[in-house]
């Protein structure tokens, strides 16, 4: 099972050939990212006729977050194929419907890992290298990217992976075992049973 994990990973890896190079943090104010990220499909869901600017003033309130982390929200949802905008409107897609019907974190986890650059890589590495820290992995993830990206600041690598263990740890796709880092293989595996997104 490992050695097939490990295949699939890389072989997203090299299909996934689209992707945003970074990636901003949801607001936080739950116990849990699934939470936060649930509370804002939520506002979507109970304003039917939600613009762009009325769920930034929402979430400004909710989450006590500045103007630009709130107006950050929906493309970052929306680039992980769980909003979408359509004649100004903001509506939930059927990957965020689904989630909300049946509470699988799948499916909010499938766009993120396949629209960002990083989610496959950290979790390419850390099924490859098992570290007992990500920033064991901090060199290698950061040629992954130069490789295909160029150049970056060293900083903004470092919060980017950090983010994105965060997204990852949040969606139960990474987890501690026996002291090392360990990717979710059930999870994992269960990204592929969610359709086309």
């Amino acid at each position: 099972m490992t050695n097939l994990i490990l295949t699939k990973i890389k072989n997203d890896i090299e299909e996934s050939v689209d992707r945003y190079k970074s990636i901003l943090a949801i607001p936080r104010k739950n116990d849990t990212l699934v939470e936060d990220i649930e509370a804002i499909l939520l506002i979507v869901k109970e304003h039917e006729e939600i613009n762009h600017e009325q769920l930034t003033t929402i979430i400004m309130e909710t989450f006590g977050v500045s103007f630009n982390t709130a107006f950050n929200v929906r493309p970052i949802l929306e680039r992980a194929n769980l909003l979408r905008q359509s004649n100004k409107i903001v509506k939930l897609t059927n990957m965020s419907e689904n989630y909300l019907q049946t509470k699988d974190i799948s499916y909010l986890s499938k766009g993120f890992i396949y629209s960002y650059f990083g989610f496959l890589e950290l979790l390419y590495l850390i099924h490859k290298n098992a570290p007992k820290y990500n920033k064991d992995l901090f060199n290698e993830w950061v040629a992954l990217y130069e490789e295909r990206y160029g150049k970056r600041a060293k900083h903004t690598n470092r919060v980017q992976m950090s983010r994105i263990n965060v997204y990852l740890v949040g969606f139960n796709l990474i987890n501690k075992s026996e002291g090392k880092l360990v990717v979710n293989s059930e999870a994992f595996s269960k990204l592929d049973k969610i359709g086309d997104w």
